[in-house]
């Protein structure tokens, strides 16, 4: 995928087209190996950026984002070694529209294919409780034969954890 990127980026004139930063080194990080593979620069990460330090220039610059939650990568939500393709991407991002529809704040679907594995703020646990029947009915149109709530809650980089 970056390879088709990086080959766009070219074409249009661009040199510098990835967007990581330092906080991105802390963990693992399959992309960024790819990134050094391509020879791809990253000039947030040239530059000493954190994510605090990018909210901060985005917050005196006035962008109206600033302070939006922090949204990965939808591959994020797949397991390492797992073939990533467009129509797991978009179950993924239909799962989590649906979680924020019933008006949760922050979510994951990780996505073990037929398991959803929602990741919701350990707060919203008696919500999804509340409301499990409809939420794991509208996963189940999305083919997911079991959907599960994550009992430590939001994290990120979870596939990580060991």
């Amino acid at each position: 995928m970056l390879k088709k990127i990086k080959t766009l980026a070219e074409k249009k004139g661009y040199a510098a087209i990835e967007a990581s930063n330092r906080s991105d080194q802390r963990y693992f990080r399959p992309g960024l190996d790819a990134v050094k593979e391509l020879g791809m620069g990253s000039p947030l990460i040239a530059a000493g950026f954190e994510k605090t330090d990018i909210r901060n220039a985005a917050r005196r610059l006035g962008l109206a984002n600033w302070n939006k939650p922090s949204t990965a990568c939808l591959a994020s939500r797949i397991p390492y070694g797992v073939k990533i393709d467009h129509k797991t991407l978009r179950r993924i991002e239909k799962a989590e529209a649906c979680l924020m529809q019933h008006g949760f704040s922050q979510v994951r679907v990780r996505d073990h294919f037929p398991v959803a594995r929602i990741e919701i703020a350990e707060t919203e646990f008696k919500k999804m409780i509340r409301e499990r029947r409809k939420i794991a009915s509208e996963l189940r149109k999305l083919h997911y034969d079991h959907v599960t709530l994550d009992l430590d809650g939001y994290s990120t980089g979870s596939f990580d954890r060991r």
